[in-house]
C-alpha cells in the first residue's frame, strides 16, 4: 500500500532508435519496484511517478531488447533511453506450431478464467478509504490570443504556464481533492461514498466535472467493456478478446515474492474500439497487478488525441490482488480549433480494503449526508489534509492551488466565464439572476408573426433552496402577451427530492427532451418542410403543481396536478356531450377545451447514473431497460373556479434502453404503450408525434405529418443501432473521415373507440372537413432509415424511407434529414 509519507518523485524522459535516432512510441516504462508505469507517445515522450527510494525504471517492447537504469533521490529528473533491436523473437516458432494459441493467448486464456475470484467487485461486498484528485488544465492557447487585449489581465498566469512531457503549454484552470470512505455490495446492488473533506480551487461546469469524476469510477478493468464518453471499449481480458487482440510476452519480473509476466496487447483491425498497452499478470493467480491502456489512434473517437488509463493493484493478507492506485489521462481538443485544447487528470488512491463484510447493511442503512454544507466546513482545514491525504501534492500541484485562486478573482475573468456560460446556456448573470434565454428571444409562425420574449430566473447565489423562474413574450401578428413563471423548491438533494410550482400562457412546446427541437422555434421555421398551412399548434394556460423524488434503489416517483385551458390553432370537429366543432374564424363556435389532471408516475432504472446540478438531476442513462408507468385521471367539474368538460383516464407505460457494445456499436430503443380511456377530442388523444421539418428528431416519426396519426390506444417502438466506424473503418481513403453508419426504424400501431371516431368525425369526408387524422389500425404505420454521422465531427444525414400509408395526401415518401450532433 502506498504510505501518505512517500516521497513523490517524478520521472521523464525519451525513447529513442539507436541507429535512426528517431522516438519510439507505445513502449512500456515501468518502476522496477512497484510495477506502476506508462507507454511512450508519439514523440517518444514519458512521464509519472515513482515513491520508493531505491527504485530502476524500465522499458520494453517487442522486437526490442529489455533496458533498465536506476532512478535518484531528485524530485524531477530525465532519464532518456537508447532501444535496440533484439535478435530473438519471444514468441518462439515452435511453441507457435505446436499449438492453436501462442504462448501470450494462452496466458491470457488464464486470466480470463480466474476473473471471477480476482475481480474486486465481484466479492459480495468491497469497501475501502478512498482518495481522488481532480485537475483541469487548458492547453496550447492560441499565440494571437495570449497576446490580444482580452488576455492582458492574464499576462503574469499565462507567464507560469507549464508544459506536458510532449511540450505542450497547459494553464490550470481547477484542482479539487476529496477524501471518503466507499462501500459496495454486489447483490442487491447498492454503493456509496460517506465524504470526509472535500477540497477545491476554481470553478469549471458542475456537468463536465461530475462527468469525468464518474467516468473514471465506473472503470473496471476486469470488466468486458470500459465505456469512455459513451462508447464502449473491448476490455483486453474481456471473455472474448482474442478476437479483438493481439498478444505478445515481453518481460518477466519478480515485484516483492510476486513473479509478473508483462503482456503487451494492440487491437487485431483497424477502427475497431480497443486499446494499446500492457499488462502485468500474476505467475500463479492470474490476477492483475498493473495495467497500462492507450486508446488506439484509429479508434472512432473524436477531438480526443490522448486517452490513458492506468490501475494498479497489490496482494493483501489473503493473497488476493486489491486496488491501490488508479490513474486517468484525458488530453483533447475543443471542437474546430486545431490544438486548443484542455487536460484532464483524475488520480484515485485506495487504502483500508475489506471485502467480504456481512455488517455493511447497517452502513448503508445510514442517512445520507449534505456534501454541499460539509464543503464549506471543510475544504479550508489545511492541517487536516496534511495528516489525512493519502498521495502528498506535487510542487506543481501545490502551486496551481494558489494560482488558480488568484486567476478567479480577477474581474475580467469573471467576466470571461459569464460570456461563456451565456454561449452554453442561453442565460448572462447579472448577480444573482441569469437573464434568458437568448435563444428564445426572437421566434415566428403563423399564428404569432413575429415574437419577442425575455425573462430572468434565479442562481445559486441568491439560494440554492428554490429557483424562481418567468419570461415574457410579444407577438407582432396576434399582438398578444405570452408568458410563464416557475419556483422550483429542492427538498433534498440526497435522495434527490423536488416540488414544482407553475403557471403559463403560451403555445404549447413540442418538444420533450432538452435535446429535441421545438417544431414553434425560430431554427424549426426555417427548416421546415410542410406549408405554414398546415402547422398545427395550440395554447395550453396551465397551472401545475408537480412533486418529483428519486430513492437509492433506482426507483423514482413523480406526482402531478393541473388545470389546462387548450386552444387549437387549426379545426377541431368534436361534437360531443353538446359541444360544437371549432373552426378557425368562424365566431360560435367553441375553441376552449378545459382540463383538470392528477398524475403520477413511477419509475425503475437500473444502475443508472446522474449528473446532479443545483437545481437538475440529468440521467447519464443506464446499459439497463429504464422502465416507467404512468396514470392520469381527468376529472369533470360543471363549475367553479376550475371548470373542465372532460372525464377521462390515461395509461402510459414506457421502457427505454441504450445498450452500448465493443463490437456491435450502440443500441437505442423506446417501446411505448399508452391507453386512453373517455370521449375526448383529437388534441386529448393519442397524437403521434411527427415532424414538420428537414431537421431530424430521434424521438419522432420523421416522415410523418404533426397531427397525421391519432389513436386512444396503441403501442409504438423507436429504435436505433449506431453500427460505429462500420463498414467504413474496412474502406482504405474513407476510414480516416471517421464517419459513422446507422440504421433507424420507427413503428406505430393503433386504434380508436368507435364513439371517439365518431365525435371527432372520422368518418366525415365531405368538403367542410378540412382537416382528416388517419388511425394506423388495419396497417402500422413504419418507416426505416439508413444514416451516416460524424461528417467533419458534427454533421448527421438520413435518408429516411415511409413504408406505409404511402398515398396519404402532402406526405413524403422519402425524406433527407440533417441534424448537429456533438459527440465523442
Amino acid at each position: 500500500m502506498l504510505s501518505c509519507f512517500a516521497q513523490e518523485r517524478t520521472v521523464s524522459g525519451t525513447v529513442t532508435d539507436s541507429k535512426t535516432g528517431l522516438p519510439l512510441e507505445f513502449f512500456s516504462v515501468v518502476s522496477v519496484r512497484t510495477g506502476n508505469g506508462t507507454m511512450t507517445d508519439e514523440k517518444g515522450h514519458y512521464s509519472f511517478s515513482i515513491y520508493e527510494k531505491d527504485d530502476s525504471i524500465a522499458i520494453s517492447k517487442v522486437g526490442y531488447a529489455n533496458m533498465k537504469k536506476a532512478a535518484t533521490d531528485a524530485d524531477e529528473q530525465v532519464i532518456n533511453f537508447e532501444a535496440t533491436v533484439s535478435s530473438l523473437n519471444i514468441e518462439g516458432v515452435v511453441v507457435r506450431s505446436k499449438s492453436k494459441y501462442t504462448r501470450a493467448q494462452r496466458l491470457i486464456m488464464r486470466v480470463i478464467k480466474n476473473k471471477p475470484q480476482n475481480d474486486a467487485y465481484n466479492n459480495a461486498t468491497f469497501q475501502c478509504r478512498v482518495y481522488d484528485k481532480v485537475e483541469l488544465d487548458v492547453k496550447n492557447i492560441p499565440e494571437n490570443l495570449q497576446h490580444s487585449f482580452f488576455m492582458k489581465p492574464l499576462a503574469f498566469a499565462l507567464k507560469q504556464m507549464d508544459s506536458t512531457k510532449d511540450g505542450q503549454k497547459f494553464l490550470p484552470l481547477y484542482l479539487s481533492e476529496s477524501l471518503a470512505d466507499y462501500y459496495y455490495r454486489k447483490s442487491p446492488f447498492k454503493e456509496r461514498y460517506d465524504y470526509l473533506a472535500l477540497k477545491t480551487s476554481g470553478n469549471p461546469n458542475q456537468s463536465v466535472l461530475t462527468y469525468i469524476d464518474g467516468l473514471y469510477k465506473g472503470l473496471n478493468i476486469y470488466n468486458d467493456n470500459i465505456k469512455l464518453f459513451k462508447v464502449n471499449f473491448v476490455s483486453p481480458i474481456a471473455d472474448d478478446a482474442l478476437d479483438f487482440y493481439k498478444y505478445h510476452i515481453s518481460d518477466t519480473v519478480y515485484f516483492g515474492a510476486n513473479r509478473c509476466i508483462q503482456v503487451q496487447f494492440s487491437p487485431i483491425r483497424y477502427g475497431s474500439n480497443a486499446f494499446e498497452g500492457y499488462v502485468w499478470i500474476a505467475d500463479t493467480s492470474y490476477a492483475i497487478k498493473s495495467i497500462v491502456l492507450h486508446m488506439d489512434k484509429s479508434a472512432n473517437i473524436n477531438w480526443v488525441n490522448k486517452f490513458e488509463l492506468s490501475q494498479n493493484f497489490e496482494p493483501d493478507t489473503t493473497k488476493k490482488f486489491m486496488p491501490t492506485r488508479n490513474m486517468l489521462y484525458i488530453d483533447m481538443n475543443f471542437p474546430i480549433m486545431k490544438n486548443f485544447g484542455g487536460i484532464a487528470k483524475k488520480t484515485t488512491v485506495f487504502k483500508n480494503v475489506l471485502i467480504n463484510n456481512d455488517k455493511i447493511d447497517t452502513v448503508f442503512a445510514k442517512p445520507i449526508q449534505d456534501t454541499s454544507l460539509f464543503r464549506n466546513s471543510q475544504e479550508d482545514d489545511t492541517a487536516f489534509w496534511g495528516i489525512n491525504r493519502l498521495e502528498p501534492l506535487s510542487k506543481s500541484e501545490k502551486f496551481v492551488y494558489a494560482l488558480v485562486d488568484t486567476i478567479r478573482k480577477i474581474p475580467i475573468v469573471k467576466l470571461y466565464g459569464k460570456l461563456i456560460s451565456a454561449g452554453a446556456t442561453g442565460y448572462y448573470t447579472i448577480g444573482k439572476l441569469d437573464w434568458g434565454n437568448l435563444y428564445n428571444a426572437f421566434t415566428s409562425n403563423q399564428v404569432e408573426g413575429y415574437r419577442f420574449s425575455m425573462g430572468f430566473k434565479t442562481n445559486k447565489f441568491l439560494t440554492k433552496k428554490f429557483q424562481y423562474s418567468n419570461y415574457i413574450g410579444y407577438s407582432t401578428l396576434d399582438k398578444k402577451f405570452r408568458y410563464a413563471a416557475s419556483t422550483l423548491f429542492v427538498l433534498n438533494k440526497k435522495p434527490w427530492s423536488t416540488l414544482l410550482v407553475s403557471y403559463s400562457n403560451d403555445i404549447a412546446a413540442s418538444n420533450d427532451h432538452r435535446d429535441e427541437v421545438d417544431q414553434n422555434s425560430i431554427f424549426a421555421s426555417v427548416l421546415r418542410r410542410t406549408a405554414q398551412q398546415y402547422v398545427r399548434l395550440i395554447n395550453n394556460r396551465q397551472a401545475s403543481i408537480e412533486y418529483n423524488k428519486f430513492f437509492y434503489d433506482g426507483f423514482a416517483i413523480d406526482a402531478s396536478i393541473s388545470n389546462s385551458i387548450l386552444t387549437p390553432y387549426f379545426n377541431v370537429y368534436y361534437t360531443y356531450d353538446g359541444m360544437t366543432p371549432y373552426i378557425v374564424g368562424q365566431s360560435g363556435t367553441e375553441n376552449t377545451y378545459k382540463t383538470n389532471e392528477v398524475a403520477a408516475t413511477i419509475r425503475y432504472g437500473y444502475k443508472e447514473k446522474y449528473i446532479t446540478q443545483n437545481y437538475r438531476r440529468l440521467s447519464l442513462s443506464s446499459n439497463y431497460p429504464i422502465i416507467s408507468f404512468t396514470y392520469t385521471k381527468g376529472f369533470k367539474v360543471d363549475a367553479g373556479p376550475f371548470i373542465s368538460n372532460f372525464n377521462y383516464n390515461k395509461y402510459l407505460a414506457t421502457a427505454t434502453q441504450n445498450f452500448t457494445d465493443g463490437r456491435l456499436g450502440r443500441l437505442s430503443y423506446t417501446l411505448e404503450g399508452g391507453y386512453t380511456q373517455g370521449i375526448l377530442p383529437i388534441v386529448l388523444l393519442d397524437v403521434q408525434k411527427g415532424n414538420d421539418t428537414y431537421y431530424y428528431n430521434r424521438y419522432a416519426f420523421n416522415n410523418m405529418n404533426q397531427f397525421e396519426f391519432v389513436a386512444d390506444k396503441y403501442v409504438s417502438l423507436h429504435a436505433e443501432q449506431n453500427w460505429g466506424g462500420f463498414p467504413f473503418n474496412r474502406i482504405p481513403g474513407i476510414r480516416k473521415l471517421k464517419w459513422r453508419s446507422l440504421t433507424t426504424f420507427n413503428a406505430v400501431m393503433g386504434d380508436m373507440s368507435d364513439e371517439n371516431k365518431l365525435a371527432n368525425h372520422y368518418t366525415d369526408t365531405s368538403s367542410s372537413v378540412n382537416y382528416h387524422f388517419y388511425i394506423p389500425n388495419k396497417t402500422p404505420y413504419m418507416e426505416a432509415g439508413l444514416g451516416i454521422s460524424n461528417i467533419f465531427n458534427v454533421l448527421r444525414v438520413d435518408g429516411i424511407w415511409r413504408l406505409t400509408y404511402r398515398n396519404n395526401p402532402d406526405i413524403p415518401k422519402f425524406g433527407l434529414k440533417v441534424s448537429l450532433e456533438l459527440k465523442f
